[in-house]
């Protein structure tokens, strides 16, 4: 039976976007009344709050480090160097400051999250900072995400980094970056921004989840802190889309191009939503201007590609994933698939190979651990 491929509801993580004024947003575009009663969410100020523990890691671990080098460098040192910390990447969720120390994982807006707790208590200077890398797209259901990246910049004590013009005078900790990261650009973001990068991070993953209730209230938690933060208010349409309240999710991405006219996301899901509502005047109108804008969508070629291998055209789906991973060199499922499309094919050392590719490019334990046990059963088999 050949599967329906559904347009992908797109949206935006860690992305500091340009600064633009923020969209008047009336509460209409917040109906409360829709959703349950607000959970016990953790709240802004608990996102950066230290725990017990991490200022029982600095009494033991960094201040005695300080008395040798520079307080800043001790801190690196502790968490980079320690192995009682043994930080390891793991996309799977955005944890705030204190879980990211208690779990010893998470992405790198967890570890900036951390890592500015820590210093912060220190009485250091912090510095959020966007990094302007490539976008990188991954994929969840029916949901297509943008990723970025961010850093976190460390002055020497805050009375002192203020009273001097050296803007050279900063240690970035960057623990995880994207290939060369280190030679892009990066701006400074406020702390409300990367507080509304945190919430829209757990509304992207509560969505994830088909979690609404949740997803909603960490949207709202995100706009307010930092209203002008665009990737907000598009999670909080895609939230709307996913519960079928077209017309108000339509609402909110006009709310987004009122203030960014050209906003990729913003017009390729008002464009879904209109078509979805029935209003194909208006839809074609906004596919127009995505032709105009030359945009296509990001996992064409994958959703092609898996269409081809279900109608067993191998050698055409090879293709198709192939293109997607020049598009998209990172995409995990892209690797998988042209894995079992080599198989297929009878290409036994390709498909191990895209395995590997597979399990070096995953953002989870939890995937990378998948991967691994297909090596073995893959290598097992074909020994």
């Amino acid at each position: 039976m050949r599967r329906i491929l559904l347009p992908l509801v797109l949206l935006s993580l860690l992305s500091a976007c340009s600064s633009v004024r923020p969209p008047v947003l009336s509460s209409e575009l917040f109906p409360d009344q829709w959703y349950g009663p607000r959970p016990a969410l953790i709240s802004a100020e608990q996102v950066l709050a230290i725990s017990p523990a991490m200022e029982q890691f600095l009494e033991k671990e960094v201040l005695p480090r300080s008395k040798k080098t520079e307080l800043r460098l001790a801190l690196f040192q502790a968490i980079s160097q320690d192995s009682r910390i043994s930080l390891e990447y793991d996309a799977s969720l955005t944890r705030n400051a204190a879980q990211t120390f208690e779990a010893k994982t998470g992405n790198c807006l967890s570890l900036v999250l951390m890592t500015s707790a820590l210093a912060k208590k220190l009485g250091l200077q912090v510095d959020f900072r966007n990094v302007m890398v490539d976008t990188l797209w991954r994929q969840a259901d029916q949901l297509a995400l943008a990723t970025g990246h961010v850093n976190i910049a460390l002055g020497r004590y805050r009375q002192a980094y203020l009273s001097t013009s050296d803007d050279n005078d900063v240690l970035v900790i960057d623990f995880l970056p994207p290939p060369e990261a280190i030679k892009y650009p990066s701006v400074s973001i406020s702390e409300a921004r990367i507080l509304a990068m945190y919430f829209n991070n757990r509304a992207a993953e509560s969505l994830q989840q088909a979690q609404l209730n949740d997803a909603y209230w960490y949207a709202k938690s995100a706009i307010a802190q930092d209203p002008g933060f665009l990737p907000a208010l598009n999670t909080l349409g895609v939230i709307y889309q996913r519960g079928q309240h077209y017309q108000l999710a339509s609402q909110v991405y006009r709310q987004i191009l009122s203030v960014a006219p050209d906003h990729l996301l913003a017009l390729s899901n008002l464009q879904d939503s209109l078509s979805r509502s029935g209003d194909s005047a208006g839809a074609s109108q906004i596919q127009a201007r995505l032709t105009q804008l030359r945009y296509q969508e990001p996992f064409r070629h994958f959703q092609t590609g898996k269409a081809l291998y279900q109608q067993a055209s191998f050698t055409a789906a090879r293709t198709a994933f192939q293109e997607q991973l020049r598009i998209t060199p990172q995409h995990t499922e892209s690797y998988h698939w042209l894995a079992m499309t080599y198989l297929h094919l009878g290409d036994t050392a390709s498909a191990n190979q895209q395995l590997v590719l597979a399990r070096e490019s995953a953002t989870t334990a939890q995937t990378r651990q998948r991967f691994d046990l297909k090596l073995q059963a893959l290598r097992a088999t074909h020994h």
